[in-house]
């Protein structure tokens, strides 16, 4: 049969729109391409039946109009080659309208000029009734061929090129159909009576839809919503259309360990969300778009109100035979994005959840928790710090500074505290109340701790310190530092490379820290006081002071936090509970320091207290090695 090939093509391309279109999908750009594809294979192959009807009725239809039919379905053919190009340019520069066009606009002189070559160049028409085969050759089949292979070896190596910025199932798919051109060509080629070009269009789009195309490969398979990856396309759509949005973040209970139960709310849910949220048609016919999340489900509010959706959910959830039992299973927790605006994009996106969710940027609230451009500003305002943070650790731009203690025994200061500093690329000083905190979000805090021991271990190494009169240097340990099971090992390490004596050595850990990490925290303690090394309980008095943090942990100092210490000198039922804390940590035969001491008044009366150690502005700030070293010799009088 001579349109044996061109029918079974049409067969295949209606299945493949059958279950494409049948299936819960969103259609995108992608999409929209894929159906723009498809139809025009579709017409290719009717063209091609067409001219073939053509050229075998030469009684009813005459030589010039079968010869434009089969010229036409040559150019046809050169604008079937080149999609594989707009496939490439679709997934490298999704989003870059501007860009994406410079190629159209090439691409549609390449098809001008190749339809003009086409259709002026002769074209010969073999129909053998005997055999039943037809075919056309000549130089406009010639010059169809030569535009053909140029657009099919031009796109494959532009695949080659960019194969870093291409999806890997992209670029197997569009490599596999321009092969499958190159096959059908050569062989049509070759038994020019075998028409099978057109028909490797449609089995290429087989391949595109698996790989590509197919709308359950997106969807999660536990609630058939869609699984996160495609909120990408989805936010990146929306935000290159200059599109409003609302976003709901609906997070279930994070403490339900139960894997029934969880399962249960989640397809109650996504029961619920299908009743309203349509998802087969365009974004613009959405109200409701629901993707799967890690934390449970994201909505995307289009053409509505957040409370709009709110609405529509708790009117589906009370109609819900849920057993009450449950109840708790249902309780929600929602992050809430009311303007799209301050998203900007997916990346954008991420780095708001990453922020709030992952970092604990702002507080979640047991019910709704709104993100507006102040937290926007906070989650910026982190990035740049980050930034800055990992420049300072790249360019050696972590510093230590010493501020002085001073030994009410001794009459003269005997130790001091090593506190980190770092220093942006115009050599300004950041000082920790900055950075600190972000960098124990983002895991750099370790890096800066690590750097900033091995600045105090050498600096104890290239001066004698007992010469200048001190006992040992502080040093802070971070919450991260104490989570970590090498702590012991690896100060143990640095303290050996730079050949320090332990006793220099005194760790600073924060009640915090012991009371989260507390086993590993005291495993890491007794390796170090094992070896030499003392600690110190700092900050006491902050946050939830607890006296068995000093009981329970094997600290030889207890440094009195500024707070604590002006509410002594302020308050007379702060001074009654402040004595009663001091006499009990004496009794344990423990020092005490107090911090931030800073003026004369506060100093005397400091003196007159059964404590040990004194720190704070009114002997000096904070102050570089060299300085340090200075002041130490004067006030020491060495």
């Amino acid at each position: 049969m001579l349109v044996s090939f061109q029918i079974a093509g049409i067969i295949i391309i209606v299945i493949i729109l059958s279950f494409f279109l049948a299936q819960t999908r969103i259609t995108l750009k992608s999409g929209r391409f894929f159906l723009f594809v498809c139809g025009l294979t579709l017409f290719l192959l009717l063209l091609d039946i067409f001219s073939i009807v053509c050229g075998v009725n030469t009684d009813t239809f005459p030589k010039w109009f079968s010869d434009l039919v089969c010229k036409l379905y040559l150019i046809f053919l050169i604008i079937e080659s080149v999609l594989g190009f707009a496939y490439v340019l679709k997934d490298i520069y999704k989003y870059q309208e501007k860009k994406i066009k410079k190629y159209y606009k090439f691409i549609f002189s390449y098809i001008i000029i190749s339809a003009i070559s086409i259709l002026i160049a002769p074209i010969t028409q073999v129909y053998d009734a005997e055999n039943k085969y037809f075919y056309t050759e000549g130089i406009s089949c010639l010059v169809c061929y030569g535009f053909a292979a140029i657009s099919i070896i031009f796109t494959i190596i532009f695949v080659l090129v960019n194969s870093k910025k291409i999806n890997k199932n992209s670029r197997d798919s569009i490599e596999i159909w321009m092969f499958l051109w190159i096959a059908a060509a050569i062989i049509q080629f070759f038994f020019k009576y075998i028409l099978l070009v057109s028909f490797a269009s449609s089995v290429a789009l087989i391949i595109i839809y698996i790989n590509l195309e197919n709308p359950a490969l997106r969807l999660d398979k536990k609630t058939a919503k869609y699984n996160f990856e495609i909120l990408n396309e989805v936010i990146n759509e929306l935000s290159s259309k200059k599109e409003n949005y609302k976003l709901v973040y609906m997070m279930l209970d994070s403490t339900l360990t139960d894997e029934g139960l969880k399962n249960l709310a989640l397809t109650t849910i996504s029961n619920i969300l299908s009743k309203f949220s349509d998802t087969k048609f365009t974004l613009r016919r959405n109200k409701f778009l629901t993707f799967r999340a890690d934390l449970g489900f994201i909505i995307v509010i289009l053409n509505a109100e957040v409370s709009d959706f709110f609405i529509e959910f708790e009117k589906g959830l009370i109609s819900t035979n849920y057993n009450e039992k449950y109840n708790n299973v249902y309780n929600f927790k929602y992050l809430i994005i009311n303007n799209s605006e301050i998203i900007k994009d997916y990346d954008g996106l991420r780095s708001i959840f990453y922020a709030v969710l992952e970092k604990n940027l702002i507080p979640i609230n047991n019910d709704r928790t709104y993100i507006d451009i102040q937290t926007i500003k906070k989650i910026e305002e982190m990035k740049q710090m980050e930034k800055i943070i990992d420049y300072a650790i790249d360019n050696e731009l972590v510093e230590v500074f010493y501020q002085p203690i001073y030994s009410k025994k001794e009459k003269r200061f005997t130790s001091a505290e090593a506190l980190l500093r770092i220093r942006n690329k115009n050599g300004e000083i950041i000082y920790p109340g900055s950075f600190v905190e972000i960098a124990e979000m983002n895991g750099t805090i370790a890096k800066l701790g690590e750097i900033t021991f091995k600045k105090v271990c050498k600096f104890i190494s290239d001066n004698d310190i007992e010469k200048l009169g001190l006992e040992y240097i502080e040093v802070n340990l971070s919450v991260i530092q104490c989570g970590n099971p090498n702590l012991a090992s690896d100060y143990i390490q640095m303290m050996e490379e730079f050949n320090v004596d332990p006793k220099f050595i005194n760790l600073e850990i924060t009640e915090t820290a012991s009371s989260n990490l507390k086993n590993i925290m005291l495993d890491n303690m007794n390796k170090l006081i094992d070896y030499g090394v003392s600690f110190s309980l700092d900050d006491f008095g902050m946050g939830n002071s607890n006296i068995n943090y000093i009981i329970e942990m094997p600290v030889k100092i207890v440094k009195f936090d500024k707070t604590l210490v002006d509410s002594y000198f302020s308050d007379t039922k702060a001074k009654i509970v402040v004595d009663k804390i001091m006499g009990m940590i004496k009794t344990l035969n423990l020092d005490i320091v107090l911090e931030g001491i800073e003026n004369k008044n506060i100093l005397d009366r400091a003196l007159d207290l059964n404590i040990d150690y004194i720190q704070g502005y009114y002997f000096s700030k904070p102050i570089m090695k060299d300085e340090f070293i200075e002041f130490i010799k004067n006030n020491n009088k060495i």
